[in-house]
């Protein structure tokens, strides 16, 4: 039996079928791409006491001549104020977890969303998210 796969997972794949394929003078730009992918930070929450638990939709990290960066995204199926927000603290969290574990000099967010209106789920926008909105997040 076919599972049939769910709005957000169609989206990860676009996302990460666009990492894929990018390429610079016939290499892959990005070395290493994962798909949502699970982690514990070092930190323990205040509320549960318990390790803070993460989960990135798709990371890419490349590794430059002389730098370490890395690109997080972060997909919604669709966009809303709430999808953006909860976005915007599974980035936090992400980019603390990955900037220790590949040692990265820069990080770049993104937030990833689909459009409602497509039934074919293969619309995708791409947002950028300043480092200064990132940094301003609290993890708990």
């Amino acid at each position: 039996m076919v599972m049939k796969k769910s709005k957000h997972h169609s989206l990860c794949d676009i996302v990460d079928f666009h990492f894929n394929t990018m390429r610079w003078k016939h290499k892959k730009f990005y070395t290493i791409t994962r798909e949502e992918d699970n982690y514990f930070l070092q930190k323990i929450s205040v509320k549960t006491m318990a390790p803070i638990q993460g989960e990135c939709d798709v990371a890419g990290i490349r590794y430059g001549k002389h730098k370490r960066y890395g690109v997080l995204i972060e997909v919604k199926c669709s966009d809303s104020a709430k999808g953006y927000k909860k976005a915007v603290h599974q980035l936090a969290k992400d980019k603390e977890y990955y900037k220790q574990l590949y040692k990265l000099d820069r990080v770049f967010c993104l937030y990833a969303y689909g459009n409602m209106k497509d039934k074919s789920w293969s619309e995708i926008n791409y947002k950028w998210i300043p480092d200064r909105v990132i940094n301003k997040m609290l993890i708990r």
